[in-house]
């Protein structure tokens, strides 16, 4: 026969499951999300590097100040550009880490 505490641990136990993968499923979709912003972050780069070299062969200042007006964010750092971009999310807990499993 099982005691309230056998049946309270379980009980417990199968929420912080429940728990668990909620959070699982949130951070996987956090890292899908991080990962399309880096490839739109990849696109605006290539564009601006694009509208630079056009400007650069046309000669016009105009197109080209357009193009240099562009934050310098859009340029990626070498860590980035080959990186899926779950490094951005690396210190931080994982549910699983915290439940102690």
């Amino acid at each position: 026969m099982r005691t309230q505490e056998q049946e309270f641990l379980e009980k417990a136990d199968e929420e912080l499951d429940k728990v668990n993968k909620f959070y699982a499923t949130q951070e996987a979709e956090l890292l899908a999300r991080g990962d399309a912003l880096i490839e739109q972050l990849r696109i605006l780069a290539d564009v601006k590097r694009i509208l630079a070299d056009h400007a650069a062969r046309r000669g016009r200042g105009r197109a080209l100040g357009r193009a240099a007006s562009m934050p310098p964010s859009l340029e990626l750092s070498p860590s980035v550009n080959g990186s899926s971009g779950r490094h951005l999310l690396s210190g931080l807990a994982s549910p699983q880490s915290m439940s102690g499993r």
